[in-house]
């Protein structure tokens, strides 16, 4: 199977399937979910594994200028690269 390295995980938020149990994402929608709970996550924000998430929020409030465009785009490449192994940054636009 092409995808077998993306996987299947639980839904986010957690959600029940039509069978009771809990629902499961899969692909695509999978790796969609795991970098937006990087990208959201501060760090520090999650006790047993402080390090993990991004840095983006430190930007809430900063001047809209290229600046940090930079860092916002530097921020977003070093947690994906550091939290998503599945995938590889070509580019953030």
């Amino acid at each position: 199977m092409a995808h077998s390295i993306v996987g299947r995980g639980l839904t986010f938020p957690l959600g029940i399937n039509s069978q009771g149990g809990f629902a499961l994402t899969s692909f695509r929608s999978e790796l969609e979910q795991a970098i937006a709970i990087i990208l959201a996550t501060t760090p520090g924000e999650r006790v047993m594994r402080p390090r993990f998430g991004s840095r983006l929020n430190e930007l809430l409030y900063e001047p809209n200028n290229s600046r940090t465009a930079a860092l916002a785009e530097q921020y977003v490449e070093d947690a994906l690269a550091m939290w998503e192994p599945r995938i590889r940054v070509i580019g953030v636009t």
